[in-house]
């Protein structure tokens, strides 16, 4: 802000004295010189502010050390005023030195931003620019931090790929604007860009949905604020990289005083939030009878399609499947309450914060745990967070920033394949509501009208088990040789490590035709 008002300072100053008016006196008056300094709160010199005579066009203004000179008749008013400061009026006498304290106008202190590598005025980023206070979301309706930005800045889109707990997200900013290229933003986490950590390959038949969340590994109960930076101004610092956008992520860090131990938590239910409406037993019987009488009628010409297909004579009589007997009789089984539940969410969050005016250090850790609608279907999170800011001396300042996370996903087939490789969700929708999910030996039933369609609460047999950890981390070191003018530099790693473990049982149609099957695979990635 300093350097902004020197240069601001310096373009008023020359331009100013190029087009400054002679004096004009009043006949008769003899003018009186005054000088003095004009600085703000802090003492430090202002830097072309305006001095002008009230009800004259003489003026002048400050130069680099804040200082002026200006002729004026005593009893004269002084008008002084800056851009970001609170004008001022001062009458002079038949004192010679004039100093004047302006206070800043918080009203205007953010009428410029700095972006990239130049100044704009605010209004000119109007739409360009977004930021998120994670302080003024609710952290217990959400399992990530990508799922808490979704609907919370404008032109942005979170989008969740996956109903997997702590699932899939992709990012869009204004739209997708590459066909062939990808659309992703850059993400940043503390000076650092980050990338996702992709799933391992599965080997079975089912798919489980995607858990590839770029910002799975964050606690958001330690993310200060996120920026949201969208057009060719607000990303110009950050080059190719940024051509779709750049969302910056700024954690919480220390803060100066006596150390201080913080503990949130929360618990939360969850439920389908629009549960399909299945038929009954009696319903589904009855509407087959129905059904198959339609198409008796049809494939025999009978009633009004013997208007458009012949006759046939003396046909068999139709045979209802399900007699009245067998509709009375009837046991529903309700298909969804055999694979869904109530589902749970909770966390829990401690922090240590503190340090001196010299050292400031913040730690926490978290453990989170969600249970999906779905059985089986569970996210683990255990994150540790170490902030730590040192000033080594008047000149120089350093830090670090570490992040430790393992996230555990116990997985369903939640995919969108069908027929024999269809998930929970699909099997559960095709499943015959008189059928029982087991028969009387204890065996998984299946569909008499599908065949191909898995019992969907076999599914729930499988074993599929995904681990990911992360270690983030970076460091900076900050110079200030002279004043206005700060050298910094960071070195940062990320290292992604992520293993899944699937096995089919003998109990699941695939599992039973392939004899069981276990599956290992691992991936390790490195950024740095």
């Amino acid at each position: 802000m300093k350097i902004i008002k020197k240069v601001l300072g310096c373009l008023i100053l020359f331009f100013l004295i190029a087009a400054s008016p002679a004096s004009v006196w009043a006949q008769g008056t003899a003018p009186v010189k005054y000088s003095g300094t004009i600085t703000d709160e802090k003492g430090e010199p202002i830097i072309g502010a305006s001095i002008l005579i009230k009800g004259t066009s003489v003026g002048t203004i400050t130069d680099i050390d804040g200082k002026y000179a200006i002729e004026a008749t005593p009893g004269s008013t002084l008008q002084i005023s800056y851009i970001g400061y609170l004008s001022a009026e001062i009458q002079v006498s038949n004192q010679r030195s004039v100093n004047l304290v302006l206070e800043e106008d918080a009203k205007t202190l953010d009428e410029v931003v700095v972006i990239g590598y130049g100044v704009q005025k605010k209004r000119d980023l109007t739409g360009a620019v977004s930021s998120i206070r994670m302080d003024d979301a609710p952290v217990a309706t959400f399992s990530t931090v990508s799922h808490a930005l979704a609907g919370k800045a404008a032109g942005l889109q979170a989008l969740q790929t996956s109903a997997q707990p702590g699932g899939g997200a992709k990012f869009r900013i204004r739209g997708a604007t590459s066909i062939n290229a990808g659309n992703d933003p850059l993400i940043i986490i503390d000076g650092f860009p980050v990338t996702s950590n992709p799933d391992p390959g599965s080997g079975n038949r089912y798919s489980s949905g995607s858990t590839d969340n770029l910002l799975e590994s964050i606690n958001p109960d330690d993310v200060e604020s996120i920026e949201v930076l969208k057009d060719a101004s607000s990303t110009a610092i950050y080059g190719a990289r940024a051509g779709h956008g750049v969302i910056i992520i700024t954690t919480k860090r220390g803060k100066a005083g006596k150390a201080k131990v913080t503990y949130s938590g929360n618990y939360s239910v969850q439920n389908m939030k629009n549960p399909y409406k299945m038929l009954d037993a009696q319903e589904f019987m009855e509407r087959r009878n129905k059904d198959q009488y339609e198409n008796w009628m049809k494939n025999n010409g009978q009633g009004i399609y013997g208007q458009y297909i012949t006759p046939k004579t003396n046909p068999n009589p139709f045979v209802a499947p399900y007699t009245d007997a067998d509709i009375a009789a009837a046991q529903t089984t309700d298909w969804f309450d055999a694979v869904t539940r109530t589902g749970q969410q909770q966390s829990h969050n401690v922090s240590l914060t503190g340090g001196t005016e010299a050292t400031q250090y913040l730690i926490s850790l978290n453990y989170f745990n969600q249970k999906g609608v779905i059985k089986t279907n569970d996210l683990k999170r255990y994150t540790a967070n170490v902030n730590l800011d040192h000033q080594v001396s008047k000149y120089v300042k350093t830090g670090i920033s570490l992040n430790l996370s393992r996230n555990e996903y116990n997985n369903v087939p939640l995919g969108d394949n069908d027929w024999e490789n269809a998930g929970v969700i699909p099997a559960a929708v095709h499943s015959v509501p008189y059928i029982p999910v087991r028969d009387e030996n204890g065996d998984y039933t299946t569909n008499p009208f599908m065949g191909q369609l898995p019992n969907a609460a076999s599914l729930l047999e499988m074993t599929d088990l995904t681990t990911k950890d992360r270690l983030l981390g970076n460091a900076y070191l900050e110079i200030k040789p002279i004043k206005d003018l700060t050298i910094r530099g960071s070195l940062g790693a990320d290292r992604k490590y992520a293993k899944r473990r699937q096995y089919v049982p003998t109990t699941t149609m695939y599992g039973a035709r392939v004899k069981a099957r276990p599956q290992l695979y691992k991936t390790i990635n490195w950024t740095s």
